[in-house]
């Protein structure tokens, strides 16, 4: 800490610098030189002094007094200062003289000043600046009065890093692991004030903590007896239990008691099932003979044996199910025939019916061996009266059988061509005409009922809806129904629908057939789907089916 210099007031330090040259003139001339200096501080008056120079010498005195004013301004004493006139003018005794008028007084205020002090940074901050100040009074004795306290006027004192630190940890063993020893070590900066930063996580120096044998355990089973024997056998082993939880060293299982005994000979179970069988394997006939399954219906017999050891099961039939065995047609033909008309008509009537030739060689009629008609062309004769003129008019009865199938008025327009040559002729009759649709394919998307209803309705129209009448020959085989149900094309080539029968209601048709199941318990489940044939909408009546 520096201090400031003392000042004293002017007032209090009047300098009074006196030089007085006289006397005569010649080398043993002399010249008187004087001064007066202010009294130290806390005094009143002044001190004066008279010295003698040579008079060539006086040119010296402003410098001699000067120095005179200023060693009694230090507090020489009178003898010090007479020393030092001596050795600068020669003169002795009564030609120096000093005459001090002091009288003592008391201090008076001088000013009020500021001093500053420049501190050094605490170690804890070291980095910077410390500078204070405070203000004081300065009287006339030197003193100071009402000194403030020191306040910072620059403080930049700041913290600065240590370095890189480490510090270490114990910790104790988890108490699943109790034994050895667990140290962890992290890193951190340390700062001159004692602070820590930036902290790593802990990580492990040295870890031997393990496990310990914290108790013998027993624990027990109950087992099976042997094959052959029942009751139950009682086992016990011995076990370590560690501290970790594991359990270690097992002993393995020993017998502790036992209730096993022989098993005698016994029917343990019994319960009905069903056995599957193809109709080729029941009938002894060679693959593709037949269709269909033959089900056996009976009784699983579950038996112990005491002797062998073992269960066997025999399965008992009941009843046996064979009605879904169907021999399998190898050929189907259509045969056909012509009849005459009844009396008083000319013209044939046409017939066909459906034969089928199964694989034991054996025909039937799978559509019944009744005839159906597929054309009929009778007039009824009549007297020719017309003229000659008319002999190209077309007669009553032309129209009496007409037979199409349902494909040619679907794909074609000759059927309609021809109604229309009847309309322009203005032809009508009184007569019952017939017109027979075979439809040969009802399979999705091979049939259209809007046109097939189109075609009747034109035909009504042109020979009177009270003259005509309608029939509808369906599909008598499974394979013209695909797309419908569950008839699909792989199950008419399996064989595993059957066509039971169809029927007729003037607009739908309502097929019935039989679905064979894979699964051995599974019967054979008969289905039934509705399939639209002429549109309700159009509002034919006189339609029926053969």
């Amino acid at each position: 800490m520096k201090n400031s210099k003392l000042l004293y007031p002017l007032s209090l330090l009047i300098l009074i610098t006196q030089a007085h040259a006289d006397g005569g003139s010649g080398s043993n001339s002399s010249a008187t030189c004087s001064g007066v200096v202010a009294c130290p501080a806390g005094q009143t008056g002044e001190i004066s002094f008279t010295y003698r120079l040579a008079y060539y010498d006086r040119i010296n005195c402003p410098r001699i007094t000067s120095e005179v004013q200023s060693r009694l301004r230090s507090g020489q004493t009178d003898e010090d200062v007479r020393y030092y006139l001596h050795k600068q003018t020669g003169y002795y005794g009564e030609n120096i003289t000093i005459s001090r008028g002091c009288v003592e007084s008391g201090p008076t205020y001088q000013s009020t000043n500021t001093e500053t002090q420049n501190l050094n940074c605490p170690l804890t901050h070291p980095s910077g600046v410390w500078t204070q100040s405070r203000t004081y009074q300065l009287w006339s004795d030197g003193s100071h009065r009402d000194v403030s306290n020191w306040s910072d006027l620059t403080n930049t004192c700041t913290i600065i890093s240590v370095g890189r630190e480490a510090e270490t940890q114990s910790l104790t063993c988890p108490a699943s692991l109790p034994n050895g020893i667990w140290t962890q070590t992290r890193t951190f900066d340390l700062w001159s004030d004692g602070t820590k930063t930036n902290f790593t996580p802990w990580s492990d120096t040295a870890n031997t903590c393990a496990a310990a044998l914290q108790s013998m355990q027993s624990e027990y089973r109950i087992v099976s007896c042997a094959i052959g024997e029942i009751g139950s056998v009682r086992e016990k082993q011995t076990y370590e239990a560690w501290t970790d939880g594991s359990m270690r060293n097992y002993s393995g299982w020993v017998e502790v008691s036992s209730t096993c005994k022989p098993v005698p000979t016994q029917t343990t179970e019994t319960k009905d099932g069903v056995q599957e069988e193809t109709c080729d394997s029941y009938n002894g006939t060679t693959q593709g003979t037949y269709s269909g399954t033959v089900y056996k219906y009976g009784t699983y017999t579950t038996t112990y044996s005491a002797t062998a050891k073992i269960t066997d099961t025999k399965f008992e039939i009941t009843s046996i199910d064979f009605t879904s065995c169907v021999a399998q047609i190898t050929d189907i033909m259509q045969e056909i025939d012509e009849v005459a008309c009844p009396v008083g008509q000319i013209g044939t009537i046409q017939r066909y019916r459906v034969k089928a030739q199964n694989s034991l060689g054996q025909a039937s009629y799978p559509y019944g061996a009744e005839w159906m008609v597929s054309n009929n062309n009778c007039a009824s004769t009549q007297a020719d009266t017309q003229p000659a003129a008319n002999a190209d008019a077309i007669p009553d009865g032309l129209l009496s059988n007409i037979s199409v199938t349902s494909s040619s008025l679907q794909n074609g327009e000759e059927f309609s061509k021809y109604l229309n040559s009847l309309s322009a002729t203005n032809w009508a009759t009184s007569e019952r005409h017939k017109l027979i649709v075979n439809v040969d394919d009802l399979s999705s998307g091979k049939y259209s009922a809007s046109k097939i209803g189109s075609a009747i309705s034109k035909f009504q129209s042109v020979v009177g809806a009270g003259n005509s009448y309608i029939e509808i020959a369906l599909p008598k085989t499974i394979d013209r129904y695909v797309g419908h149900g569950g008839i699909t094309a792989k199950a008419v080539e399996e064989k595993t629908v059957i066509l039971k029968g169809v029927s007729f209601d003037g607009g739908n048709a309502t097929l019935r057939y039989v679905e064979l199941g894979n699964k051995i318990i599974e019967k054979p489940q008969p289905k039934e789907i509705v399939i639209n044939v002429i549109p309700k909408s159009l509002g034919l009546n006189g339609v029926f089916s053969n």
